[in-house]
């Protein structure tokens, strides 16, 4: 089952099935995680760009609302990546080989295949930043298309991840004045074309507390530092830094050898983008976000491929062929955890969730009150029932008559934190009973990040215990 952050983005996009915009909230439950902070007084979602949402409602406007079909838009864009790394690194190194090693390596990354599957903007952010990237470096080959390919593009992403769309517009800006200053005017006219369709958002989006929501819960208290973090982000999304070594080697090879491997402009100019690229998402999102998170380095994952497939390339061409693909199968190895990947495809995963949305829908009654301390928002999808607490900063005052209350075992954060400490001061514990489920009750119902993720039930933690109220 989804967790928080899915649960979300399935619930916004299930409004535009009735409202045709999105909305924060329904007759019945919140989708807020930021104390109502992300829908204007009218109810409209406005904390994030819309073209997930009309993605995902379309879906289920065709065929229904499951879990299935809320994941199955984004992985279909995971898939749509893998074929656009082939021709973004064709048009890099000019070579099939490469371009098929680019597309194996993402295929093999787990951090990526994590992330792709999610219903949540990441798979949609990732594609449209590589074809963007794309779409550029067919500008700069003079194509006739590529102005309108490129804004296009760039109009898509923009409506996928705003600040995303801010590091590819000025990425390829930067690299422009550096390398190709005779492509600098078509490259700005189709730029100016992306704010006519960006701008309005910007503006209308601006009366949400956005800035002020950020600053409030900026970092997590359970959160690694910075710098452990943004290291760990790094080698998963760009790639170990054994290939530095490995690089060095074939460079030196070939030139002990006296084959020219790729024009050394054209390297320096790619490695600026990418360089140029990973700073920018790092210094935003760090400034902009209320923390460091490894789904924010999504699109770096794919240009971070193309990369490692020249490396492979070019030490196939200096040895053999199985040597580039056992680097590839290497790097995945290093990278990602692919045997326990492959064993949570094979088995049957039990989280919290599914063992309290299965109670619930097997004791309770749609209409009935729950009070949660945490991962509301699943509950709201897989339940009929009215679901408080969470991190809605909802009024909490019904909470003293619910008919069922749940307190998780790990705080987020302050918000979830208050809402247990309001049930310990205003919920007469003596007029419910305690019911353990046989579920763990880890902290989320699993998360896309590699290393908080689970592949694997896990059979340590505690159960989830629920407190239902005597009839």
């Amino acid at each position: 089952m989804m967790w928080q952050d899915e649960a979300q983005t399935a619930l916004v996009s299930r409004t535009l099935l009735t409202h045709w915009v999105p909305m924060g909230h329904d007759d019945k439950n919140s989708f807020s995680q930021e104390l109502g902070a992300e829908y204007d007084r009218d109810g409209v979602y406005k904390w994030h760009p819309w073209f997930p949402f009309y993605l995902l409602s379309g879906f289920f406007a065709l065929f229904g609302t499951s879990t299935f079909i809320a994941r199955l838009p984004f992985a279909l864009c995971g898939i749509g990546t893998v074929i656009a790394v082939y021709f973004l690194a064709l048009a890099l190194w000019q070579g099939r080989r490469a371009a098929v090693m680019a597309a194996l390596m993402l295929t093999l990354s787990v951090p990526f295949l994590l992330l792709s599957r999610q219903c949540r903007y990441y798979a949609p952010e990732a594609l449209f930043t590589v074809l963007a990237l794309h779409a550029y470096l067919c500008l700069l080959q003079r194509k006739r298309y590529a102005p309108t390919y490129y804004a296009v593009s760039a109009i898509l992403l923009f409506h996928t991840s705003v600040l995303q769309y801010m590091v590819i517009i000025a990425s390829v800006g930067v690299h422009c004045i550096i390398c190709r200053r005779d492509r600098i005017i078509p490259l700005l006219l189709a730029s100016l074309v992306t704010v006519v369709f960006t701008a309005p958002w910007l503006i209308w989006t601006s009366n949400i507390e956005r800035v002020a929501r950020v600053a409030a819960r900026k970092h997590f208290p359970n959160q690694r530092p910075a710098i452990l973090e943004i290291s760990t982000m790094l080698r998963m999304s760009l790639f170990p830094w054994y290939l530095l070594v490995v690089a060095a080697g074939v460079g030196v090879w070939a030139r002990h050898k006296r084959i020219r491997l790729m024009d050394r402009w054209t390297l320096q100019g790619i490695l600026l983008l990418l360089i140029v690229s990973a700073v920018l998402i790092i210094s935003l999102l760090y400034m902009s976000s209320a923390g460091i998170f490894f789904r924010y380095l999504c699109p770096l994952i794919p240009l971070s491929c193309c990369l490692i497939a020249l490396i492979a390339e070019r030490l196939a061409r200096l040895t053999h062929l199985a040597a580039g693909v056992a680097l590839i199968l290497l790097v995945a190895y290093t990278i990602g955890p692919v045997l326990d990947f492959g064993y949570e495809l094979t088995h049957r995963y039990e989280g919290p969730i599914d063992g309290i949305v299965r109670f619930l829908n097997s004791s309770g009654k749609p209409g009935d009150l729950v009070v949660i301390t945490y991962e509301d928002l699943p509950l709201k999808f897989y339940t009929k029932m009215r679901v408080l607490g969470g991190l809605t900063g909802e009024d909490l005052s019904p909470a003293a008559n619910a008919q069922w209350i749940i307190i998780r075992r790990h705080p987020l954060g302050p918000s979830d934190m208050a809402v247990g400490k309001y049930i310990a001061l205003h919920v007469d514990r003596n007029r419910y009973e305690r019911i353990e489920l046989d579920s763990p009750d880890t902290e989320y119902q699993n998360r896309e990040t590699p290393w908080a993720h689970k592949f694997r039930t896990d059979t340590t933690a505690d159960h989830v215990m629920i407190f239902h109220r005597f009839r």
